[in-house]
């Protein structure tokens, strides 16, 4: 969408590997940016070792030996999200590196905490986890609640009961002007709400900036 996510999350991690932190990241992405993520980390951060992991099922095995071999020093890993939630010799050896900084790319499709993807990823151990997606959220705040518990678990997923309940709200089917304008009032404190409670959490860029 030309709002400059990827640039921004490859000098985040060019910045911390010049304090020091190192990694490894994780980046996970569509199959269809990967290819992208590679040659923006070559052009923007070509100090950064950066390592793709894709391909079939023998490359995979020859990365990860390589990988995992105490010779390699990797500090960015690049994969899908297919390949990340997939078969059980990809996700365990995700899951066997734990990672500094993971970044989700389309975060958005993280917006359902039943669906498979969202556990499976909510296993990958990371210290730090950021959501990239240059799609506006929805009035769903049961979505909302999701995305952020995925970012911080140890902060809202204990309190997600409280949080749906704060925020829950059926229109009834009324039939008074009064009573519709109640009901629309109490939806939008409610996304009023949302808003704040997400402030410290979002970092939100526009094309004309």
């Amino acid at each position: 969408m030309g709002l400059g996510k990827t640039l921004q999350v490859i000098a985040f991690l060019a910045h911390l590997k010049e304090i020091g932190e190192r990694g490894p990241h994780l980046v996970v992405c569509p199959a269809s940016t990967l290819e992208n993520w590679l040659r923006e980390f070559a052009r923007f951060a070509p100090t950064l070792k950066v390592e793709p992991y894709y391909g079939s099922q023998p490359e995979r095995a020859e990365i990860r030996e390589e990988l995992l071999s105490s010779n390699n020093t990797f500090e960015v890993l690049v994969t899908t999200y297919n390949l990340a939630t997939g078969g059980k010799s990809d996700t365990s050896f995700l899951k066997s590196l734990g990672f500094n900084v993971c970044v989700y790319d389309e975060g958005h499709l993280l917006k359902n905490s039943q669906s498979e993807r969202y556990n499976k990823l909510m296993k990958l151990r990371a210290s730090f986890r950021v959501l990239l997606t240059g799609t506006p959220l929805q009035n769903n705040l049961r979505e909302l609640v999701s995305l952020l518990s995925f970012i911080l678990p140890e902060l809202f997923e204990q309190n997600r009961e409280d949080l749906l309940e704060v925020f829950k709200f059926k229109a009834k089917a009324t039939s008074t002007e009064s009573e519709k304008s109640r009901d629309d009032l109490l939806s939008e404190q409610r996304i009023r709400k949302a808003k704040t409670m997400m402030t410290p959490f979002v970092m939100r860029r526009r094309k004309e900036q």
